[in-house]
């Protein structure tokens, strides 16, 4: 219920709103012709919304009336709180507005409220304006209405040129900019910064989305179908998709990128990256090899990386004659530039994925990878029934997540897990598992290992006869957590939507009435 003029508060701020549509008097939903009509959508075999007898410009397409009925009427279904009209959505949200206006003092009089709340009504019901989808979702409902949609800076977006942070998006201005929506590659229109609002997790499989409540998220049902739902109303046990791209990345890749993309995976997992601390103070890294193929994969990246840098090579004899055990030791400053440039002085629980690696080049992704799998991966098959699977752990919750989001960047879909640990000098183990066929051969095919023994137990597992390649994966929703409040961000695409780690989301805001 609007508020009434004696709740009128004056400030130095009020304004004097002029009317341009309507008149005094004249009620702006009497001036456009009503029907009665039904907003149905799907088949008759399979009907997946349907409201009846509900009221609307005669002028609206049957489109918007499905749309508007099914998304913005707010209240439960066949209850009498259900909204039926596009009066009553439309009077929800102005006069929810035209009351903060009086309470916070922006109209200079009664006629000033009257004419706001009357030309309001006016474009709205007219389709002259629109507002974005979280007013019509929350304004006149919840309080405080959370009427922007967002997600926090780091939420990746997934493009051609690899995982990008939505911040960084905004703050680069980078409208045109191309990414990946569910059917193939959408455009970016229009990026906007939104402040500080609360951030949910919701963890799928084991991914996560990271969005305000009000954001929209695919929710597929059990027919296959789906639809978008603010995030806010997802529960434990629905399910969500995520969509399988693959991300070239950006610019030509040389044998020395993917050299240096080599050896700085070879070290975050089994080598080792230090400084001296007496008045030399130069830097020291050692890879640790235990077969020939290891030791002549890491000898030719040293090669190309650094041909001219001393090594010292110190063999270990093994009860495991199998094993050719020895460690590459390089020292002095000129491995200063490449150590910071890769961020390898992190080690243990505190080591990153190196953040170049998320728009570089497939090429150099793939040489990071191999060396990472190789050093400190595996492939196994416990029980036959299980099948095999391909797995990586390490101690760093930071760089598992950044592998799953690299392995992402080749359509891959791989799971992440915590392997706790109780005794108490040990590190938790954070696992990146590969299990389905399709994965492990779109693995085989562009990463791989370098020992001829791995390769050969991966190659021996793969039955490649009738392979069906899913593009979606339809995933449960496991558990949705509150992140707290955090700096949030928006864009805007030519399609509507986007992928976010894979997932698909609806935009932000809304650009144009035919939005």
């Amino acid at each position: 219920m609007a508020k009434t003029d004696d709740d009128l508060v004056l400030t130095e701020r009020a304004i004097n709103m002029a009317r341009f549509f309507t008149k005094p008097g004249i009620d702006p939903y009497s001036e456009i012709e009503w029907e009665q009509r039904d907003a149905v959508i799907g088949s008759a075999e399979r009907i997946a919304f349907e409201q009846r007898n509900i009221e609307f410009p005669k002028t609206w397409s049957q489109n918007a009336t499905n749309i508007v009925a099914q998304k913005y009427f707010r209240g439960p279904m066949d209850t009498p709180q259900r909204e039926r009209s596009v009066k009553q959505m439309v009077s929800r949200v102005v006069d929810w507005y035209t009351d903060k206006g009086l309470v916070d003092g922006y109209f200079s009089g009664p006629e000033a409220v009257s004419s706001f709340s009357n030309e309001l009504k006016y474009l709205l019901v007219r389709q002259n304006m629109a507002f974005n989808s979280p007013v019509w979702f929350n304004v006149g409902l919840v309080e405080p209405p959370r009427v922007s949609a967002c997600q926090p800076y780091h939420a990746l977006i997934d493009t051609p040129d690899g995982l990008i942070p939505i911040g960084e998006i905004v703050e680069g201005n980078r409208v045109g900019l191309k990414i990946f929506d569910a059917h193939g590659v959408t455009r970016v229109e229009a990026v906007k910064a939104n402040g500080k609002k609360k951030v949910i997790g919701i963890k799928a499989g084991t991914k996560t989305i990271e969005v305000t409540e009000d954001h929209l998220v695919w929710r597929a049902s059990a027919q296959g179908t789906g639809r978008f739902v603010p995030a806010g109303d997802l529960k434990v046990g629905d399910r969500v998709v995520w969509v399988r791209t693959e991300s070239p990345g950006v610019g030509m890749s040389s044998f020395r990128d993917m050299a240096e993309a080599g050896l700085a995976g070879y070290l975050q997992t089994d080598g080792f990256v230090g400084k001296y601390s007496g008045t030399n103070k130069s830097y020291t890294i050692e890879f640790q090899t235990a077969t020939e193929a290891e030791f002549e994969w890491i000898e030719a990246l040293l090669d190309e990386v650094f041909p001219d840098v001393h090594r010292k090579v110190t063999s270990v004899e093994l009860q495991d004659k199998s094993l050719v055990y020895r460690k590459t030791r390089l020292y002095g400053n000129v491995l200063k530039d490449f150590i910071e440039r890769w961020g390898l002085m992190k080690r243990s629980v505190d080591a990153e994925l190196p953040a170049q690696l998320l728009t570089a080049p497939l090429p150099v992704v793939s040489y990071y990878l191999r060396s990472v799998f190789q050093a400190d991966g595996y492939v196994a098959q416990k029980k036959p029934q299980d099948g095999t699977l391909i797995g990586l752990a390490t101690v760093s919750p930071k760089l598992m997540l950044g592998v799953q989001a690299l392995l992402q960047r080749f359509g891959i879909y791989a799971r992440l897990r915590l392997k706790h640990d109780k005794r108490p000098d040990r590190f938790d183990l954070f696992e990146v598992g590969i299990g389905t066929l399709s994965d492990q051969v779109r693995f085989a095919d562009e990463i791989g290992f370098i020992d001829e023994r791995k390769i050969k137990v991966l190659e021996a597992s793969l039955d490649r006869k009738g392979l069906t390649d899913l593009i979606e994966r339809r995933l449960v929703v496991q558990e949705i957590v509150e992140l707290g409040e955090m700096d949030v961000y928006d864009i805007q695409t030519e399609s509507g939507e986007y992928l976010s780690n894979g997932f698909r989301i609806h935009n932000c805001f809304i650009l144009d009435v035919e939005d």
